[in-house]
């Protein structure tokens, strides 16, 4: 997608701009520019539940649950924010016997899908 506007120079300290670029990579479907560019963000120390959030959507999009429940939860822990979107938004998956255990289980005590993180 950035190799269709090389004349664009993208300011790579602007997380507003960077979560756009973020969701435009999304919807075209190039999932892992959407991550990689999240994760500029998280460095910017800034937006970080959105990203979170953000990240754990697409890593479920790539059939990666163990990440997208990981990244779910760090946004859950940031923002309680996120728990009233996510409610409404899967609200027969933020119901359900097994999405409770999960959060029952441990909801502030977050470990890594693995160790690369």
């Amino acid at each position: 997608l950035y190799s269709l506007l090389p004349e664009v120079k993208l300011d790579d300290k602007n997380p507003k701009l960077l979560i756009r670029l973020a969701e435009l990579y999304t919807k075209v479907n190039s999932l892992d520019s959407a991550i990689d560019t999240l994760f500029k963000v998280l460095s910017l120390k800034t937006y970080q539940a959105l990203c979170y959030y953000g990240l754990a959507k697409l890593y479920f999009l790539k059939k990666r649950s163990k990440h997208g429940l990981y990244y779910l939860l760090k946004s859950f822990v940031i923002n309680d924010k996120s728990v009233e979107v996510f409610a409404s938004s899967f609200p027969s998956i933020f119901t359900s016997k097994l999405f409770k255990a999960l959060l029952n289980d441990s909801p502030f005590k977050i470990e890594s899908p693995d160790n690369n993180f």
